[in-house]
């Protein structure tokens, strides 16, 4: 899978450290309605955020990695999350 690059021209979202970009994008996606019940991880590593678990279709594969996109700090997202239909019945 192609890794998503995000532009991040503005000089404000350096340095941050991985630890507090993992944060923040696990917060967005427990606020987010339709992935509060999906089982995602967030791993951060020189500006790169991986997305690894599980979700339920694909919609909510693209939903999250749409939302941790727009993060500050997060200059690439790569999308490792499985679509399965027995995710959140665990």
């Amino acid at each position: 899978m192609q890794p998503v690059f995000v532009d991040r021209s503005r000089r404000d979202v350096w340095p941050r450290s991985s630890d507090e970009v993992e944060r923040q994008a696990m917060s967005a996606l427990r606020i987010e309605p339709h992935l509060r019940n999906e089982a995602v991880i967030c791993r951060v590593h020189q500006g790169t955020l991986m997305l690894r678990g599980q979700v339920t279709c694909y919609y909510h594969k693209q939903l999250a990695q749409c939302t941790v996109a727009g993060i500050a700090g997060v200059q690439q997202v790569v999308n490792r999350l499985v679509v399965s239909d027995q995710a959140s019945s665990s």
